[in-house]
């Protein structure tokens, strides 16, 4: 291009934000928008387009208003995540402190959704590993039924992992037919489990069943704002004046 780095106006949208290098302006200002949930890894990685931030180059970070709503809203739940909080979540007037806060909890909550997904897999693997390739199948699940006749009901990660390890076991002969090694990952795991989800709770379908894999459901929120419209008065409708259109002098007809 014949526009040099430090004179281009630039754009990053959210997958050229890795591994895109540009020598911007030593004084360059950025604007970082916030999604709804965005996490620490994509948020360090927009950062960091400005290479001397902190020397001379500034960020500025703006969101929508469903944005500062959930920074508002974080110092009002007493959830695991309080730790995280800060007397100044009561001020409407935020800092890069309380962005950087908010963010860790998203980052947070998104590792524990994958947590279950993670434990379930290594403890497939155990399961089977060194065994009949037939324990590798799982019976696929084709009614409607059984997908969603279950009723979803709050527990903790940890009995979702118990769920699916007594699953896995029954299927493949149990804990006994493991050797050392996968019993010792299968330890692990519950190790794992135990130190970062025993606080977190999703909302689950019988985790025993091998039909969900995912474990959890993701419930999105629609929030709906009504906006209020002036009242309007119907204006009075004029009475047409037909009389002195037929008597017209000049009116032909068709």
């Amino acid at each position: 291009s014949p526009v040099r780095d430090e004179d281009a106006f630039v754009i990053f949208d959210e997958p050229r934000c890795r591994g895109t290098d540009l020598k911007l302006r030593t004084e360059a200002v950025a604007l970082l928008t916030l999604a709804p949930n965005i996490c620490k890894d994509k948020l360090m990685q927009a950062a960091g387009r400005l290479r001397k931030l902190g020397r001379n180059q500034k960020l500025e970070i703006v969101g929508g208003s469903d944005v500062f709503s959930k920074l508002r809203d974080l110092s009002n739940k007493g959830n695991v995540v309080s730790k995280l909080r800060h007397s100044f979540f009561n001020s409407s007037n935020f800092t890069a402190t309380n962005v950087l806060s908010w963010v860790m909890k998203n980052t947070v909550e998104s590792n524990v959704v994958g947590l279950s997904n993670w434990a379930d897999q290594g403890i497939f693997y155990a399961s089977t590993h060194k065994k009949k390739p037939s324990l590798c199948i799982t019976d696929e699940t084709l009614e409607l039924g059984d997908f969603y006749g279950k009723s979803f009901e709050k527990v903790t990660i940890t009995d979702i992992v118990d769920s699916s390890l007594d699953f896995h076991m029954n299927r493949t002969g149990g804990l006994e037919e493991l050797n050392d090694d996968m019993n010792a990952i299968v330890g692990k795991i519950r190790e794992r489990v135990r130190a970062y989800g025993k606080d977190f709770y999703l909302l689950a379908t019988g985790c025993d069943e091998e039909c969900e894999r995912e474990m959890e459901l993701e419930i999105e929120r629609e929030e709906e704002c009504e906006v209020e419209m002036p009242s309007m008065k119907p204006s009075n409708e004029k009475r047409w004046n037909f009389i002195s259109l037929c008597s017209c002098p000049f009116a032909c007809i068709h």
